[in-house]
């Protein structure tokens, strides 16, 4: 006999808590200064629940390209294929100087507490950033119910459409 136990709370909360804690080593490694960078997670472009394949690298990677354009920011591109690492490098070659690629996962949780802002295509590492109190950008175009419960609940996290002066007030 299997028993239904619902709870009113976020999955991610448990991750968040339980670490110890943001560790400023992974920005030195990859030398980054706080607040000074945002996340940049590509979308999951390959998975069958997301609409639109080319919606999936693109949105995250507009968002990043106006930010390398209207501030000062570092970006911290995590890529979930070799194909999207590719096309991203190309697209951001302007700003080689001001943009970083990680090749292999790591700590995500202290590097999303550090940065001024995480754009994602997905929901997690959105979630997780908010629940961090770092403002968080979520381009998946579907309504996740943890989205709107965190956002009730004054989270700072968001969804598209989002106006370009909004954008640039998230970065904290």
């Amino acid at each position: 006999l299997t028993t239904l136990v619902t709870f009113e709370g976020v999955f991610e909360l448990a991750k968040v808590l339980r670490g110890e804690g943001p560790r400023e080593h992974h920005l030195e490694e990859l030398e980054l200064e706080p607040l000074n960078y945002a996340v940049v997670r590509l979308g999951e472009e390959k998975a069958y629940y997301y609409p639109s394949r080319r919606a999936a690298f693109e949105a995250p990677l507009q968002l990043a390209v106006h930010l390398l354009k209207t501030t000062s920011l570092s970006l911290l591109v995590y890529p979930r294929y070799a194909d999207q690492a590719r096309a991203a490098r190309r697209a951001l070659a302007p700003w080689t100087g001001r943009v970083k690629f990680l090749e292999k996962p790591t700590d995500f949780l202290s590097l999303e507490f550090h940065a001024a802002l995480v754009i994602t295509g997905g929901g997690t590492m959105a979630v997780e950033a908010a629940l961090l109190g770092t403002p968080a950008v979520s381009t998946y175009p579907g309504r996740l119910s943890v989205f709107e419960y965190l956002k009730s609940r004054g989270a700072p996290l968001y969804q598209l459409p989002l106006s370009r002066d909004k954008l640039g007030l998230l970065a904290r």
